[in-house]
């Protein structure tokens, strides 16, 4: 529960905007939508988050919210050892306007309270019997 789910670092681009945060997870829900050689799965997790703003135009922000995270993903196997993956999660939040405080509600369209996100991840499975 306390080692973070997501590390967020996004540096300067050229919108002159950053952003740098961490994630937990203490609580998720998974649904198998199928389990044929390739899995795929829904899923929705309790979050927390916490990330700093940093901008030259915008409003730099401490932002600190629970949220709601649903996404989805495919594992594809190459073989018993060598599998790959992707999929989409997003994480949604109580809206906390740009340069205002954690204890304020924010107007969405002024807000933060969407991240999204996609990933694509190499797993390599090591063999390892054990007799019980």
């Amino acid at each position: 529960v306390l080692i973070p789910d997501t590390l967020l670092i996004s540096p300067k681009g050229s919108g002159n905007t950053g952003m740098m945060g961490i994630a937990w997870q203490p609580v998720g829900l998974s649904l198998p939508l199928l389990n044929a050689g390739i899995k795929a799965r829904a899923g929705l997790n309790l979050q927390l988050w916490y990330a700093y703003l940093y901008s030259d135009t915008l409003a730099n922000t401490h932002f600190l919210r629970p949220g709601l995270a649903p996404g989805v993903e495919v594992e594809v196997p190459f073989s018993k050892t060598f599998l790959i993956s992707a999929g989409w999660s997003s994480m949604v939040t109580i809206p906390q306007e740009l340069g205002g405080s954690i204890a304020e509600i924010g107007e969405p369209d002024a807000s933060i309270w969407h991240i999204g996100q996609g990933f694509v991840q190499l797993h390599y499975r090591f063999p390892f019997t054990v007799r019980m």
